[in-house]
């Protein structure tokens, strides 16, 4: 749900996933509200990037440099991700 400003104003997740998925829903849940599309496709960008090995993990979203351990497994990183597209793709959906 979106509020006039058309940023996060609450979020429901229904999660089949595998741990790293699930974490990172959690982050995504725990720091998602009150963020706009702007935000949530900077952090999906940056998170992307930094798995890929490029830059630093997204300071703007706390607690995404646990996955530290993951980025050596590239297969994992979509999994990671996931989150971050879905949250992006539901705020554009909802016009």
């Amino acid at each position: 749900m979106l509020d006039a400003e058309r940023r996060v104003q609450a979020l429901g997740l229904d999660v089949h996933a595998c741990a790293l998925g699930q974490a990172s829903a959690n982050l995504l849940a725990s720091h998602g509200v009150g963020r706009s599309l702007a935000e949530v496709e900077a952090a999906r960008d940056s998170l992307a990037c930094w798995l890929a090995g490029d830059g630093e993990a997204p300071a703007a979203w706390p607690g995404l440099a646990i996955f530290d351990a993951a980025r050596a497994h590239p297969g994992r990183h979509a999994a990671i991700r996931l989150p971050f597209e879905a949250l992006a793709d539901a705020i554009k959906a909802a016009g």
